[in-house]
């Protein structure tokens, strides 16, 4: 949980800290705890999914290289995030995002056209 408060925003910090302060206690009395709860787990969902497919992308470009096991490292903790979001998902039945196959491609296509115009700017220039 601590990355994900490292990278957040304030009220996201304060969201992120009250999702999981109610996941320890299980204490989803009222409804809207038990929304905020959704809300909170939905988009860490999604976040840890965007981060799959962009890995994903990155690997389909770099998986060959130098840099490939170091992007493989990263994407497998990623992966295992996400499986942890997928479980508390089930366990709190909460509805996951609607935008996950929009996830897919974009996160896909975000990761893979970084590092094809990273790999186009490291390129010397052969005009003359």
């Amino acid at each position: 949980m601590e990355r994900v408060v490292a990278r957040s925003g304030p009220l996201l910090v304060r969201g992120a800290v009250l999702g999981w302060q109610l996941l320890q206690r299980r204490a989803l009395g009222s409804r809207a705890q038990r929304q905020l709860l959704g809300r909170i787990l939905r988009v860490d969902q999604a976040g840890e999914y965007g981060a799959i497919r962009i890995y994903a992308g990155q690997m389909s470009v770099l998986g060959g290289t130098a840099a490939g096991p170091l992007i493989q490292q990263m994407w497998d903790q990623e992966k295992e995030h996400l499986q942890k979001f997928n479980e508390l998902i089930v366990d709190h039945r909460v509805r996951p995002t609607l935008l996950m196959p929009i996830w897919n491609v974009a996160g896909f296509m975000l990761g893979r056209s970084i590092i094809e115009r990273m790999v186009q700017f490291d390129k010397p220039d052969t005009t003359p």
